[in-house]
């Protein structure tokens, strides 16, 4: 009866063990399963992640591209209205160009007033039919064109600073031009269709339909240039700060744009050796620099 009893005490615990040697097997399967599926989802959000990363990268090389082929297109165009206009800013800085022109008493009066106020304007065209197709937004956000986006931007706000070159009676900035009245001279010197800029007009047209069209634009300035040239002229000023900070941009752009350098040359440590105008950029004009070593007590502006 004993052994009966031991044999049936025996049952439960042969049950036990075999019982979890079962789960054990049971379990191990699910265990595999949990961690595969586990990993799938990891390997599947690691793919996500860096699909969607490749993704971006693709779109914002793309978009890259795509500014920089747009700046290509009006490269030219905007590279030669800065040279021209740099150029003809050193001339009245440095090369007495207002005192020899503006006082003539023939054509080439009109023809100097005129040109340089058309170096002006063909800038802000080429500006005009930059913008007309692409935001400035659009080449300031990416790399491959972001400095020329700076760049413009720092020219047109110097245009418009109210605080410099204060002069005349009543005290006013000289050669500023706020942003709309850019726009508008830049706008009006396009050729259009269909509402949207296409061209720019040559100097030709400008000259024929400048009293029509162009004069209230201009007055101000064209009156700017006649009193600066006085002002050197009776040596109260040597230089304008604004036509100093501006020639300076429009060097820097050039530089910027010249990828071929057809207009600028560098030496080896990098520095302009040609163009004279953008040697001379940022740097204070000729009279001043004479002013100040002949009468110490005048600080250049």
């Amino acid at each position: 009866m004993a052994a009966f009893d031991q044999a049936v005490d025996l049952r439960p615990s042969l049950t036990g063990q075999s019982g979890k040697r079962a789960s054990s097997a049971v379990d191990t399967p699910i265990v595999v399963a949990l961690v595969s599926s586990f990993a799938s989802i990891v390997v599947a959000s690691l793919s996500a992640v860096w699909t969607a990363r490749l993704q971006r990268r693709l779109v914002a090389e793309e978009r890259s591209v795509g500014a920089k082929a747009e700046l290509d297109r009006y490269r030219e165009p905007l590279l030669f209205a800065a040279n021209e206009l740099g150029d003809r800013i050193d001339n009245i800085r440095n090369k007495e160009f207002l005192s020899t022109y503006l006082g003539a008493q023939d054509h080439r009066r009109d023809l100097a007033l005129r040109s340089t106020l058309f170096r002006f304007g063909q800038y802000f065209s080429r500006l005009e039919l930059l913008y007309a197709n692409h935001s400035l937004m659009h080449f300031a956000n990416d790399e491959a064109t972001k400095t020329v986006a700076d760049l413009l931007g720092e020219i047109g706000r110097t245009f418009a600073a109210d605080e410099l070159d204060r002069a005349g009676d009543p005290v006013r900035p000289r050669f500023m031009l706020w942003r709309e009245e850019q726009h508008a001279i830049g706008e009006m010197m396009c050729k259009s269709h269909d509402g949207k800029p296409i061209s720019n007009i040559g100097y030709a047209s400008f000259a024929n339909d400048y009293d029509k069209r162009y004069a209230r634009w201009f007055t101000t300035f064209a009156e700017d240039l006649d009193s600066f040239a006085a002002d050197l002229d009776s040596d109260a000023v040597g230089d304008s700060e604004r036509l100093r900070r501006l020639q300076d941009g429009l060097a820097k752009l050039v530089l910027q744009l010249d990828e071929e350098r057809a207009y600028v040359q560098l030496d080896d440590h990098g520095q302009p050796t040609r163009a004279s105008w953008v040697t001379r950029a940022g740097k204070p004009s000729l009279r001043a620099q004479y002013r100040a070593e002949s009468r110490p007590d005048v600080t250049p502006p």
